[in-house]
């Protein structure tokens, strides 16, 4: 089985506290909220907002996956060194993979701004056009839906690693 990890650095105007209440704490009502050309809800099916949490993820139509949902587990929500991880287990990403783990850290950079530190790992069923993948995760992640611009945050860094 392929491992793919892209790895991506953000530098984002905002204190890190914020962003993490934000982009983690309150991402079920923020998120459908700031996107909802992409996401139409984000419901708790079970758990309390910590790790083991288990919520699902309904897209929109503009998004392209107009209908489906992808389910997703809690894995680390540690709010004093401002981490996060979820690993999605159902949903719209398994036509060719196992699982998808995404994982967050914010770094301080004064009161009023911060690095984010993300990385995802896909796990393969197969192999794929990696490079394919590689332009569709630096897409993603750099707001390719036209409308996902609304939220400005320089990319600093970026590299795709892949493993077996």
């Amino acid at each position: 089985m392929e491992v793919v990890c892209p790895f991506k650095m953000f530098l984002i105007p905002i204190c890190r506290e914020r962003v993490f209440k934000g982009l983690v704490i309150d991402a079920h009502n923020l998120i459908p909220e700031l996107a909802p050309h992409i996401m139409k809800s984000i419901k708790t099916v079970h758990g309390d907002g910590g790790p083991g949490t288990i919520r699902e993820c309904t897209y929109n139509e503009e998004s392209g996956y107009s209908g489906l949902t992808s389910t997703l587990r809690i894995d680390i929500l540690d709010a004093e060194n401002f981490v996060y991880r979820h690993t999605i287990i159902k949903g719209v990403v398994y036509g060719r993979m196992h699982s998808v783990v995404h994982e967050m850290k914010f770094e301080s950079l004064g009161h009023d701004k911060c690095i984010c530190k993300v990385s995802t790992e896909y796990h393969l069923k197969e192999e794929i056009d990696t490079e394919h993948l590689k332009w569709t995760c630096i897409y993603c992640c750099m707001g390719g839906h036209p409308k996902c611009l609304k939220l400005r945050i320089d990319a600093i860094d970026n590299e795709i690693l892949v493993r077996k």
